[in-house]
């Protein structure tokens, strides 16, 4: 097995283990698009501190890896029209869709795990896009990685209570509608073009150099629009 899909099922495991952890401790799901669009368009400020943490977790891990190891080479694009689209169709897709690929996970072993695992490598992801090229089977790996550990926890949810007490979340709704379709598509052309998502945008601040500094701003400007956006979508459609 090519060393890559080794690293990229150890990354998911890492990633799937903190948002297990997280769950069963705190009793809540943990995403990093949900988490931090609720800290730029202020509906997270009730959990603001927590959210806080957990970006500087995502950010700080990597870094220090980062600093101890040396440059790392994301492959990033460096068109600046592809980088401001993309950042801007992963913000709104990812709020209107409530979510991402990079849905799970908790503070430092999240960050680690997306490193680890190839996540901030552009490369990766656009391999893994395209099926019908030079297919890159990894982040295969890194979803199965991530779904073992999850699939654990949710099922010691049943009949228990979070470590620290409350309730944990109810069964998300599976219906399909107007945010989720139009927010998964916004999300994967913008995905697809830059090769990044919230979780690794924030994991690659510190080495990727300003590729990634002006796809995040592009994704956080994004984010901040989309309740304006959405409510006007909920007016057209009334």
């Amino acid at each position: 097995m090519p060393m890559d899909w080794i690293m990229g099922l150890i990354g998911g495991l890492m990633i799937g283990v903190g948002g297990a952890v997280y769950l069963l401790i705190n009793g809540r799901i943990m995403g990093a698009s949900g988490i931090l669009g609720g800290l730029i368009d202020g509906s997270g400020k009730a959990t603001a501190a927590e959210r806080l943490w957990f970006v500087a977790g995502v950010f700080g891990v990597p870094t220090v890896i980062f600093l101890m190891t040396g440059p790392i080479d994301t492959h990033a694009t460096t068109n600046i029209t592809v980088l401001i689209a993309a950042g801007l169709l992963v913000g709104v897709g990812t709020r209107l869709a409530n979510g991402c690929t990079s849905g799970h996970g908790v503070c430092g072993i999240f960050g680690a795990g997306l490193l680890l695992s190839g996540m901030t490598d552009t490369a990766k992801v656009q391999g893994w896009l395209d099926i019908f090229g030079a297919w890159d089977p990894t982040l295969a790996f890194v979803m199965g990685g991530d779904i073992i550990p999850m699939a654990i926890a949710w099922r010691l949810t049943d009949g228990r209570a979070p470590v620290l007490g409350g309730q944990f979340p109810a069964k998300p709704d599976a219906k399909f509608d107007r945010n989720l379709v139009l927010g998964s598509v916004l999300f994967g052309v913008g995905w697809g073009l830059a090769g990044l998502c919230p979780g690794p945008a924030i994991a690659s601040l510190a080495f990727g150099g300003w590729p990634h500094i002006l796809f995040f701003a592009a994704m956080l400007a994004g984010m901040l629009a989309t309740p304006r956006i959405r409510s006007r979508l909920d007016s057209l459609a009334t």
